[in-house]
């Protein structure tokens, strides 16, 4: 029994010599596996690094004399500031201003004017006067007249016409007449001209008139048998 006892209590030491060798096996490997993984993180880490601006360079004089005339100034080329040249060069160093696009007129088309029709002239205006139309320019203005069995007008009343003193111009279209009254109108001397060219006339009333005597002396000398009541 004392030997069982022994062997039991040897095995129970070294059962616990092995699980304090276990733990501390445990915890070496946790530590290594740390420190790996800090190596690693710092290894990562870009390291920094310091970019000086370059210093503006000075622009050398260029000699006229020696300077070739086909190298281009590069401050003459015309730069896209989007990262291009200008595309309206077309090649042979010419450049083209941009085309506008031509802008669509909406303004309402011009109305042609109206072409008016010229008057058309009355045919019977361009007639001469006849005998007839000159009666009927007396009755017109309220005036009368008296006919012989021809037909023919031989008497005129305008005393109680509207008749003015160019309207005696129609009386040359009556030849036959020999008496004309013209009493109470607003006649002038102008009148006269008119009366001096009818051919038969003989007896004139010119009474309350505008008109002189001076007129009528005159008158009278172009018609010597022409007999004036006034």
């Amino acid at each position: 029994m004392k030997q069982f006892f022994t062997i039991m209590v040897v095995l129970l030491g070294c059962l616990v010599f092995l699980a304090g060798c276990d733990s501390s096996q445990t915890k070496s490997s946790r530590s290594s596996r740390t420190k790996s993984v800090s190596k690693r993180g710092t290894a990562s880490a870009p390291p920094k690094v310091s970019v000086r601006a370059p210093r503006p360079t000075k622009k050398q004089p260029v000699d006229e004399d020696t300077a070739d005339p086909d190298e281009e100034d590069p401050a003459d080329t015309d730069v896209d500031p989007f990262g291009g040249e200008d595309s309206s060069d077309d090649g042979d160093g010419t450049s083209t201003p941009d085309e506008q696009p031509e802008e669509e007129n909406t303004s309402p088309p011009e109305e042609e004017p109206e072409v008016q029709p010229e008057p058309e002239e009355d045919p019977d205006t361009n007639k001469p006067m006849t005998a007839e139309d000159a009666k009927q320019a007396i009755i017109d203005l309220d005036g009368r007249v008296a006919t012989d069995e021809a037909g023919n007008v031989i008497t005129v009343f305008l005393n109680r016409s509207s008749a003015r003193s160019n309207d005696l111009e129609m009386l040359e279209y009556l030849p036959e007449v020999t008496s004309l009254n013209i009493t109470g109108l607003r006649l002038d001397d102008e009148s006269l001209e008119y009366i001096g060219k009818m051919p038969r006339l003989e007896r004139l009333y010119p009474a309350h008139t505008k008109i002189t005597d001076d007129a009528l002396d005159k008158l009278k000398a172009d018609k010597p048998d022409l007999k004036v009541y006034k």
